[in-house]
């Protein structure tokens, strides 16, 4: 049973996190292969907010916190989370590090000092592939396709969330400028909350941020760009 829990988990994780690289590639539609180039040289515009930090409470069956940087309307990215899940009289404990450098994408086990890392999909393929240069089309397609839709809006922390709910997955994700400020996940009885406690868009963040700590090895991933390529219209 928990390992079945902690497959689901891993898939939902997976869904959310390749259907926003797709959602927020950019904040307009693409009509030429200027636009193209244009997002292309500034490494993809992601999020509607140049820079900023957001912190997160974990809560539910995983309780713990969350620290997202990013800069370069995302291009730069790193999120920072410190878990603790308890089920059936197991814990499990989790120290790990994400970060987006554009052309990369690394999970790093903070504990171990060991990561991976994996290919992030560039828009031009994802144009190839879907047929259209839309690619906040391609996002609401991939999110609809697995029985999402917008269900409402919520206010958090000030700012007007689209609330995306995916019924397959049990999960609910509240969205805004294409960044989650929370993502509710119920599976088999159990919920797992995260949730936006703090939001800060004027600090200047420390470049380090974004490096892989030279103490970690990296090894190779999954090649996410062949998982993309199963994707049907």
């Amino acid at each position: 049973m928990i390992k079945k829990y902690m497959k689901n988990n891993k898939l939902v994780f997976f869904i959310i996190c390749a259907s926003s690289i797709i959602l927020t590639t950019t904040a307009k539609p693409i009509e030429s292969f200027e636009d193209l180039l244009s997002v292309n040289k500034t490494k993809y515009k992601r999020y509607g907010i140049i820079k900023g930090t957001v912190e997160y409470k974990v809560s539910g069956t995983k309780t713990g916190k969350q620290i997202l940087y990013f800069d370069d309307w995302g291009a730069k990215e790193a999120k920072i989370e410190i878990s603790e899940m308890k089920m059936a009289g197991l814990t499990f404990k989790e120290n790990k590090l994400t970060i987006l450098d554009g052309e990369w994408t690394y999970s790093i086990d903070m504990d171990k000092k060991k990561g991976s890392k994996i290919k992030t999909p560039l828009p031009n393929e994802l144009v190839a592939k879907s047929k259209t240069n839309n690619l906040t089309e391609v996002g609401e397609k991939m999110l609809k396709q697995m029985g999402g839709k917008i269900i409402g809006q919520e206010t958090l922390l000030g700012n007007k969330c689209d609330i995306w709910e995916v019924k397959n997955l049990g999960t609910k994700m509240w969205v805004w400028n294409y960044i989650p400020l929370k993502i509710e996940t119920v599976m088999m009885g159990n919920t797992i909350t995260i949730n936006a406690v703090k939001i800060d868009l004027n600090s200047n963040i420390n470049s380090d941020k974004f490096l892989v700590p030279k103490d970690v090895v990296i090894s190779d991933g999954p090649d996410l760009k062949s998982i993309f390529n199963k994707i049907k219209r």
